[in-house]
């Protein structure tokens, strides 16, 4: 069985984060309230 690490996957996460920074800009200059708080969450984890 092949495991993959996480250091697999270091390129797509890039691209998830920063599409997700984007989406949360967006969402806070538009004052989309509700929407901010949930696209911000991932950053707050890490």
């Amino acid at each position: 069985m092949d495991k993959k690490s996480l250091a697999d996957y270091e390129q797509e996460l890039k691209w998830l984060t920063l599409v997700l920074g984007i989406i949360s800009t967006i969402a806070v200059v538009q004052n989309w309230y509700p929407l901010t708080m949930f696209v911000s969450l991932p950053f707050f984890l890490i």
